[in-house]
Order: C-alpha cells, then sequence, then structure tokens
C-alpha cells in the first residue's frame, strides 16, 4: 500500500511541477499503449513493451497512409491531378535527401 501512495503521490507532484493536467497525461499515456509502447495492468501500472519493429512499420504505414489520404482529398478539391502531386512527393523526397547528405534541413 505504501509503494502505491508513493507512486500516485509522485505522479500527482510530477504533474503540478510541471502544470500537466490529468487529461493531457491519460491521453498521452492512451497514445502511447495505442501504438503498442506501453502496456496498462490494472492495479499495477504501465509498463514499457519490447520494441516490435513490425507494429512500428505497420503504424508507421498508417499514418503516412493518413497523411496522403488527406493531401489526396485536398489535391482533388483543388483539381490538382494525380502527376502534380506525385511530382511535389518526388521533390519533397529529393529535398529530404539532400539534407540528410548535407546535414541541413529543410524549412518546415
Amino acid at each position: 500500500l505504501n509503494f502505491l501512495l508513493f507512486h500516485m503521490l509522485q505522479g500527482i507532484i510530477f504533474r503540478k511541477l510541471r502544470k500537466i493536467s490529468v487529461i493531457t497525461t491519460t491521453r498521452a499515456y492512451s497514445d502511447l499503449e495505442e501504438e503498442g509502447f506501453i502496456a496498462s495492468v490494472q492495479g499495477k501500472g504501465c509498463y514499457v513493451l519490447p520494441r516490435n519493429k513490425e507494429m512500428v512499420r505497420e503504424n508507421a504505414l498508417r499514418k503516412i497512409e493518413l497523411g496522403l489520404n488527406d493531401a489526396i482529398a485536398a489535391a482533388r478539391a483543388s483539381g490538382i491531378g494525380k502527376d502534380e502531386v506525385l511530382e511535389i512527393l518526388n521533390v519533397l523526397y529529393e529535398e529530404d535527401d539532400y539534407a540528410e547528405y548535407s546535414g541541413s534541413e529543410r524549412l518546415k
């Protein structure tokens, strides 16, 4: 019981010191669990899970797909064709390749 109370108080103090809301903290834990980085065990807490490279890759592919769907919707709404969107994608990839090679960062 003392161990549990200590960790509860430690969490409360941490949030107060950092001025992080309970909602934000809860959302962060929820997001980490959803993405497979932690597991929550009721009554025991959260545990960091070993990295599963395939799961990390699948999550990245899902995020990319969502972003590309948004880009396609924006392009279609503006009358921009597939070839022009692919051209933009290729330019962005080339800029990132150059930034990695030269050690500089692309402006965002």
